[in-house]
């Protein structure tokens, strides 16, 4: 503003200047002098004039730019003071709220930590409460039904003290069968001796007949099953035939009959010529040649034995080895001795010799297989039986339970009936008394006392 001022007044005195010289050229009278004059100082001042004119424009803008920064600067200083005291404001909101939020989250614990104890009471309270209400109706059942279980839960008790009997006698019979068998394997020892020599001396009788030693052999071993006590017909079963491959018969002489439709085959035709030869000859060298003999025999009968394959025939399931039976303990021995790899070489061929004593052990142990499985089959099926049982148990208990729930809800339909009957406000028994006295005619009266129409 200042600025303006002085241009103002230098215009002023420049304009008085002008005048004061005009006035002095006047004075003198050159006409010349001012017209020139008047013309250069018209010039000058135009010219200064205009200068001055841009000088107070550009001071106008310079001006008016600095008002503008110094309204900028005059708003970004309120601006900041504003935004400085919104800070401390929302500063304030925000401690405000953060200790507002401390309190909720505080009490909202303590609510929680009261909530879950109250929780905790609730339901001890609840168990507490369940158990009262499940003894009371438990020993409310057990009175109001004891005798009614017992009369008809005897029957059951019965039935589970004889299944109980039976399976300690399955085991009881086991035990005992298991005690006897050594005592009849010592007994079998003593009877293969007695049958030994009576076989000694038969087959002397005999004099070396192929045909009755063969009749024989199968005469001994019958009785040798008959002693071991297997069932003839379930258990073996004797002159039995089978076709093999291409239709021929095959009789073997017994077939022992296994779990499981297992078989085993037992051949009895062995020949003893050359052992009957070996006894009843003096001479050393005889008798060796009479041994040899005995022991090729028996080698070529097993041989003769590998090749029926009993295995391939129709109709029989039998296990990999046939038992081949030599009828006399001692020529059964006196072959083995002699021929240590005898019975190694039988087996590979698939082919177990035997004697009287071995077969007899072998089939007693055949027995106790059959025993056990008999008791395995009378325990499955007593299992079955008493799976039974439980099932019946168990829709007895079922059956019961709604016996129970449908006396409770009889009971519940018969004091309802009963109030509509007699006792409730309104009841039929009164309006029928209340009819009667109005003067309706009946032949039959209701026995009614006086408390029940007093209740009524």
């Amino acid at each position: 503003m200042n600025i303006v001022i002085t241009s103002i007044l230098v215009l002023v005195v420049g304009i008085i200047f002008g005048i004061v010289i005009t006035k002095l050229l006047l004075s003198k009278g050159v006409d010349n002098a001012k017209r020139l004059l008047k013309e250069e100082l018209r010039e000058e001042y135009q010219l200064e004039l205009e200068v001055k004119a841009r000088d107070i424009i550009a001071k106008d803008l310079e001006i008016a730019r600095m008002s503008t920064q110094l309204e900028l600067v005059s708003s970004s200083e309120s601006t900041r003071k504003k935004t400085e005291s919104d800070r401390v404001v929302l500063l304030e909101e925000n401690i405000f709220l953060k200790t507002k939020l401390e309190e909720s989250e505080r009490n909202a614990s303590e609510k929680l930590t009261l909530l879950q104890e109250a929780r905790d009471s609730m339901k001890k309270d609840f168990e507490v409460l369940a158990n009262r209400i499940f003894e009371d109706r438990s020993s409310k059942f057990r009175e109001v039904n004891q005798e009614s279980l017992t009369n008809l839960l005897n029957p059951v008790k019965i039935q589970i003290e004889d299944f109980r009997k039976r399976i300690e006698s399955v085991y009881d019979n086991e035990n005992r069968d298991r005690a006897s068998l050594k005592t009849e394997i010592l007994s079998l020892q003593k009877l293969n001796a007695t049958l030994n020599q009576e076989a000694v001396n038969l087959t002397r009788a005999l004099k070396g007949d192929p045909k009755k030693q063969g009749n024989w052999g199968e005469m001994k071993l019958e009785r040798i099953l008959e002693e071991s006590q297997l069932k003839k017909g379930l258990e073996y079963l004797t002159q039995a035939y089978y076709k093999d491959e291409e239709g021929k018969r095959n009789y073997p002489d017994v077939v022992i009959k296994l779990p499981e439709s297992k078989d085993i085959v037992i051949d009895a035709k062995m020949s003893l010529v050359a052992y009957e030869r070996f006894v009843s000859e003096e001479n050393p060298k005889e008798r060796e040649n009479s041994l040899k003999a005995h022991i090729l025999s028996v080698r070529q009968h097993v041989k003769e034995l590998a090749a029926k394959r009993y295995d391939t025939l129709k109709g029989i399931n039998t296990i990999s080895h046939v038992l081949m039976f030599i009828p006399i303990e001692s020529a059964y021995l006196l072959a083995l001795e002699k021929d240590n790899q005898l019975f190694l070489d039988a087996m590979n061929k698939n082919i177990m010799i035997v004697g009287p004593s071995t077969l007899m052990y072998v089939l007693r142990t055949i027995k106790q297989i059959w025993k056990s499985e008999y008791q395995t089959l009378n325990v499955i099926k007593i299992a079955e039986e008493g799976g039974k049982m439980y099932d019946k148990f168990v829709g007895f208990v079922d059956n019961m339970e709604k016996i129970d729930a449908n006396i409770t809800a009889l009971t519940k339909t018969y004091n309802s009936a009963m109030t509509q009957l007699k006792t409730g406000s309104g009841n039929l028994v009164k309006r029928a008394h209340d009819l009667r006295k109005l003067g309706i005619n009946t032949k039959k009266e209701l026995t009614i006392r006086e408390e029940e129409l007093e209740n009524s």
